[in-house]
């Protein structure tokens, strides 16, 4: 009887879409084909947030692809740029620190230009000033600008 709650258990977790591949603050999008898609969009980090961590992932096609963050109304000179070239791992996480809360903005796009389709994930998270992460401190969807 035992294991059979552990198995029914673990398909209920299964089928309820929990996975350790895959992160609650995953955002996916797809650039289209034509050379200067862009996806721009925006999430809202909560109040008590010191620092934010993004990386981004190529879910199918192949070339470069990047994604550079911003926080409205702060300037971030260079802006940190995350970029992938190869593979379907993820790029190496850039922080921001100090911006606070509010809303930050990302811009994915291929780099260079092309003209193929590719396909994205960015890992997004807002940590306090202990570095805690709190998944209630931001949105599981983006608000798009523009979705290319």
């Amino acid at each position: 009887m035992k294991r059979l709650k552990i198995i029914m258990a673990g398909s209920l977790l299964a089928a309820a879409g929990f996975s350790g591949v895959v992160s609650a603050h995953d955002y996916l999008g797809t650039l289209g084909a034509a050379a200067t898609a862009t996806d721009k969009y925006y999430l809202v980090c909560a109040a008590g947030t010191a620092k934010l961590t993004y990386q981004v992932q190529r879910t199918f096609g192949t070339g470069n692809l990047s994604i550079e963050g911003a926080k409205a109304g702060a300037t971030v000179t260079p802006p940190p740029v995350a970029s992938i070239s190869s593979g379907t791992a993820f790029s190496p996480v850039k922080t921001m620190t100090g911006g606070g809360a509010g809303a930050y903005f990302f811009t994915v796009k291929k780099s260079p230009a092309s003209g193929a389709a590719r396909g994205w994930r960015a890992r997004i998270h807002c940590y306090d000033a202990n570095g805690q992460h709190n998944p209630d401190d931001q949105p599981t969807t983006v608000t798009y600008t523009q979705n290319q």
